[in-house]
């Protein structure tokens, strides 16, 4: 090892003797000519790929097909996200060297190895084939992609899926495509089975969008029986693909992962019937941790807010809480009460709308319903209303409350009530006398209205929805004339505040 002796200064008298490691020689630094380029930042990779290609640097892949590295470079750089051009040059290497593995048949050309891929994919939706090359080169390049694509697609088209709805799926999960090529009969036979249980196409693009993994799920061995499995929790059929398709992971659990969860629900008191209904109305109660959220979520409903065991058990038999946490659940209790609403009353609540506690009072669509419902120009009623109705909150200011209370004033002068709210459009059409199509019109031109584009502001958080006052008792549908709220509150099983 080379080193130096440092010597002291005059005056100062080193205890020890100071050691160095000599720093090595170094050659001054000369660029190769080929991947000179000029030193600064380029914020787009699109520009680095163009100008690289315009100083002719070509330094990836083999050097017996500069025209087709080039091309390739430059077709992943201005095609596909990558953070710097290094990663395009990267990526390219990668493809190159992967080619050359398979054998494929030099010299290569885009014509030969790239566009009739490029020309069928993107014909589905623009940029498909550079997200599958990118993703799944092995597959792309794969001598029977191009057949078992068209076999697939076909197969798609003779079980109705429109173009869109095949454009969404291989659009969605571009991993489609290439489980196909690795196992051709896997992907139909999937497909057979699910329209066999009586799903449509976009039931279909449902399960596989939000649970890819069922591709690799064999239906013979592992989804017949997990099926099974469900039905033999006295639920019926149609519930039961109802379920999968609501939370298709459900398939990807073995029956005795859920049986623990079954006994500890049967164990609080729910029927077989009302765990049977879980599975159509919320499936991932059924894969939630007893200790990490059903203890804790059966513990929070009757220790902290105090319901009753037969509203506890409503609000599980639903099932909709289960996938929050309970500090969620109680900021949200916090926030109600901050508005003027007694434990009780959010009881009775959850028993009529159980995702009532999935919704920040503190948010805006929360507080521009809110204030909606208090306003003379809207619905004019007391937020106390929402223990009769709290439905309510589920629906659409745009697309539902806004046009439907503009319709009723202009209709029958006067406010629209919250239970004229819930039936379907035809049924409210019938009874306001008027067409589908005036009902359409309606909807399609509140928002753009004065008064409905002041409301979309407070929606979407470009203004503050007005503060609200102290809650009033006195709605029509709480306290009926002469009843007093204490009736009213035994009228609706609850004790007065």
């Amino acid at each position: 090892m080379a080193s130096i002796a440092v010597s002291a200064s005059p005056g100062w008298a080193p205890t020890q003797s100071l050691w160095f490691r000599a720093p090595r020689p170094r050659a001054p630094f000369v660029p190769h000519a080929a991947s000179r380029l000029p030193f600064r930042r380029v914020s787009s990779v699109r520009a680095q790929v163009a100008e690289s290609i315009s100083h002719g640097q070509s330094d990836v892949g083999a050097p017996a097909a500069p025209t087709f590295t080039v091309q390739l470079v430059k077709y992943l750089g201005t095609k596909y996200s990558l953070a710097s051009i290094h990663n395009v040059r990267t990526k390219a290497r990668a493809i190159v060297a992967l080619m050359k593995e398979m054998g494929l048949s030099e010299p290569f050309t885009m014509e030969q190895h790239i566009y009739p891929q490029k020309e069928l994919l993107d014909s589905i939706h623009d940029g498909l084939a550079v997200a599958v090359l990118s993703r799944y080169p092995r597959e792309f390049f794969h001598p029977d992609a191009m057949d078992t694509w068209h076999v697939f697609l076909a197969f798609l088209h003779s079980l109705n899926f429109s173009p869109a709805m095949i454009e969404k799926l291989v659009h969605g999960k571009p991993k489609l495509l290439a489980h196909t090529v690795r196992n051709p009969d896997a992907a139909r036979c999937l497909f057979r089975w699910l329209r066999s249980l009586g799903c449509d196409a976009p039931s279909i693009v449902k399960i596989v969008m939000r649970f890819p993994n069922v591709l690799k799920l064999d239906v013979e061995e592992v989804l017949k029986p997990r099926f099974a499995a469900l039905l033999s929790l006295e639920v019926s059929h149609d519930r039961a693909v109802q379920g999968i398709v609501r939370a298709p992971t459900i398939l990807g659990v073995e029956p005795e992962y859920m049986q623990g969860r079954i006994e500890y629900l049967r164990g609080l008191g729910l029927t077989s019937v009302e765990i049977g209904h879980l599975v159509s109305l919320a499936p991932m109660t059924l894969l939630a941790g007893v200790e990490s959220k059903l203890a804790p979520l059966a513990k929070f409903l009757q220790e902290d807010l105090g319901c009753t065991p037969e509203v506890m058990l409503t609000v599980l038999a639903r099932g909709r809480l289960a996938h929050f946490s309970v500090s969620h659940l109680d900021a949200c209790v916090r926030g109600w009460e901050e508005l003027g609403y007694t434990r009780p009353e959010l009881c009775l609540i959850l028993t009529r709308y159980t995702n009532f506690l999935r919704l920040s009072p503190r948010g805006p669509h929360t507080r521009t319903k809110l204030a909606f419902l208090e306003s003379a120009e809207g619905l004019g009623r007391s937020r106390a209303a929402l223990v009769h109705y709290p439905q309510y909150l589920s629906y659409s200011l745009e697309r539902r409350i806004g046009p439907r209370a503009a319709v009723m004033r202009s209709v029958k002068g006067r406010a629209i009530t919250l239970s004229e709210l819930g039936p379907a459009d035809a049924v409210f059409c019938k009874k306001l006398g008027i067409s589908q199509a005036q009902l359409d019109a309606a909807v399609e031109g509140w928002a753009l209205s004065p008064e409905g584009s002041k409301w979309m502001d407070m929606l979407q958080g470009r203004t503050q929805p007005p503060p609200l006052p102290p809650l009033l008792r006195l709605d029509d549908k709480l306290e009926r004339p002469g009843e007093g709220l204490a009736g009213a509150m035994d009228r609706l099983s609850l004790s007065a505040p």
